[in-house]
């Protein structure tokens, strides 16, 4: 199954899920590293900031990229993939989320290994269920286009508006 996100909910989802954060990396990192202190794991959503995570702290439980930057193509200063024990290849075409996609990611907090998840398509969306199948206590940090990097805390309240969210989108 596939959810398709409907154009009700775009302007919704444009919305911070928690703290956003402006700065240059290593002042973003470090106030990431603030959260992650008392955190079960860390989780990163999107090319930038899964590689900045590795540059300034240490490599995520879960990361989940593209391989894009604002839609566009783009080259990561580092093989990830030398950073994470298990990588997976999805596809999730733009606007969507596959069962695919959450089914790995899913299975990624099951194992004790670091994975990256290298989408085929795009990321955006990916925030969503890495957030509500995290651990209670865990840190998802995504780039927020133009702004920053969104620092959220996994919490039974985010957990309850993720689903209320979901139930929103159009099943395919």
């Amino acid at each position: 199954m596939t959810y398709k996100l409907p154009e009700s909910l775009r302007l919704e989802l444009k919305k911070p899920l928690g703290k956003l954060v402006r700065g240059d990396p290593k002042h973003v990192m470090k106030v990431v590293r603030g959260y992650i202190k008392n955190s079960k794991l860390l989780v990163t959503v999107g090319d930038i900031v899964t590689e900045n995570t590795i540059k300034h702290l240490y490599t995520p439980k879960l990361s989940i990229v593209d391989l894009r930057s604002l839609r566009e193509p783009r080259t990561l200063n580092l093989d990830l993939t030398s950073y994470f024990n298990i990588w997976v290849n999805v596809e999730n075409p733009p606007a969507t989320l596959t069962d695919e996609l959450i089914d790995a990611i899913r299975w990624s907090y099951t194992i004790k290994q670091k994975v990256l998840i290298i989408v085929e398509g795009e990321e955006d969306l990916a925030t969503l269920p890495a957030a509500l199948e995290a651990p209670i206590g865990s840190i998802v940090a995504y780039g927020q286009p133009g702004e920053g990097v969104v620092i959220v805390e996994v919490v039974e309240a985010l957990k309850r508006k993720i689903i209320n969210i979901l139930e929103r989108f159009e099943r395919c």
